[in-house]
Protein backbone atom coordinates (compact mmCIF):
# COMPACT_ATOMS: atom_id res chain seq x y z
CA UNK A 1 0.00 0.00 0.00
CA UNK A 2 1.47 3.27 -0.88
CA UNK A 3 2.56 5.71 1.95
CA UNK A 4 2.39 8.95 -0.36
CA UNK A 5 -0.20 10.01 -2.98
CA UNK A 6 0.99 12.45 -5.50
CA UNK A 7 -2.77 14.08 -7.05
CA UNK A 8 -0.88 15.65 -10.29
CA UNK A 9 -1.62 18.35 -12.37
CA UNK A 10 -4.54 20.14 -13.60
CA UNK A 11 -4.61 22.25 -16.96
CA UNK A 12 -5.10 25.48 -15.47
CA UNK A 13 -6.96 26.69 -18.96
CA UNK A 14 -9.67 24.34 -18.71
CA UNK A 15 -9.74 22.52 -14.99
CA UNK A 16 -9.48 19.10 -15.79
CA UNK A 17 -6.89 16.54 -14.39
CA UNK A 18 -4.10 15.23 -15.94
CA UNK A 19 -4.01 11.68 -14.76
CA UNK A 20 -0.27 11.02 -16.46
CA UNK A 21 1.28 13.62 -13.67
CA UNK A 22 -0.08 11.53 -10.56
CA UNK A 23 1.76 8.24 -8.29
CA UNK A 24 -0.74 6.10 -6.65
CA UNK A 25 -3.95 6.91 -8.37
CA UNK A 26 -5.93 3.71 -9.23
CA UNK A 27 -9.08 5.45 -10.33
CA UNK A 28 -11.01 8.80 -10.23
CA UNK A 29 -14.41 9.48 -10.32
CA UNK A 30 -16.48 12.47 -11.15
CA UNK A 31 -18.59 13.60 -8.36
CA UNK A 32 -21.30 16.22 -7.64
CA UNK A 33 -20.14 20.05 -7.29
CA UNK A 34 -20.31 19.46 -3.55
CA UNK A 35 -19.04 16.83 -1.46
CA UNK A 36 -19.76 16.26 2.06
CA UNK A 37 -17.35 15.28 4.37
CA UNK A 38 -14.37 12.72 3.55
CA UNK A 39 -14.66 8.94 1.65
CA UNK A 40 -15.54 5.96 3.16
CA UNK A 41 -14.06 2.68 2.02
CA UNK A 42 -15.68 -1.03 3.51
CA UNK A 43 -16.79 -3.62 2.39
CA UNK A 44 -14.94 -3.51 -1.14
CA UNK A 45 -16.56 0.10 -1.36
CA UNK A 46 -15.95 3.26 -1.78
CA UNK A 47 -18.74 5.94 0.12
CA UNK A 48 -19.08 9.72 -1.21
CA UNK A 49 -21.56 11.95 0.36
CA UNK A 50 -22.28 15.04 -2.75
CA UNK A 51 -24.79 16.03 -4.42
CA UNK A 52 -26.66 15.03 -7.31
CA UNK A 53 -24.33 17.42 -9.87
CA UNK A 54 -23.09 14.00 -12.22
CA UNK A 55 -26.30 12.53 -12.55
CA UNK A 56 -25.40 8.90 -12.21
CA UNK A 57 -29.35 7.44 -12.85
CA UNK A 58 -31.84 8.77 -15.05
CA UNK A 59 -33.97 8.99 -11.74
CA UNK A 60 -32.24 11.34 -10.35
CA UNK A 61 -31.08 14.13 -13.32
CA UNK A 62 -28.11 16.27 -13.15
CA UNK A 63 -30.41 19.52 -13.19
CA UNK A 64 -32.18 18.17 -9.71
CA UNK A 65 -30.17 18.86 -6.95
CA UNK A 66 -30.08 16.30 -4.40
CA UNK A 67 -28.34 15.06 -1.64
CA UNK A 68 -26.86 11.94 -2.34
CA UNK A 69 -24.37 8.95 -1.04
CA UNK A 70 -22.86 7.11 -3.96
CA UNK A 71 -21.12 3.84 -3.67
CA UNK A 72 -18.23 2.67 -5.97
CA UNK A 73 -16.41 -0.66 -6.09
CA UNK A 74 -12.84 0.27 -4.62
CA UNK A 75 -11.07 -2.13 -7.22
CA UNK A 76 -11.93 -0.23 -10.32
CA UNK A 77 -13.80 2.62 -9.29
CA UNK A 78 -17.08 1.64 -11.29
CA UNK A 79 -20.59 3.23 -10.08
CA UNK A 80 -21.94 0.65 -7.73
CA UNK A 81 -25.50 2.93 -6.69
CA UNK A 82 -26.95 5.82 -5.49
CA UNK A 83 -29.13 6.90 -2.68
CA UNK A 84 -30.82 10.29 -3.18
CA UNK A 85 -33.17 12.34 -0.49
CA UNK A 86 -36.10 13.42 -2.01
Amino acid sequence: MPTEWEPGDFDYDTGVWQPETSKNIAWVAALGSQSYGNPVVAGGKVFVGTNNGKGWLERYPAKVDLGCLIAFDARDGSFLWQDSSE
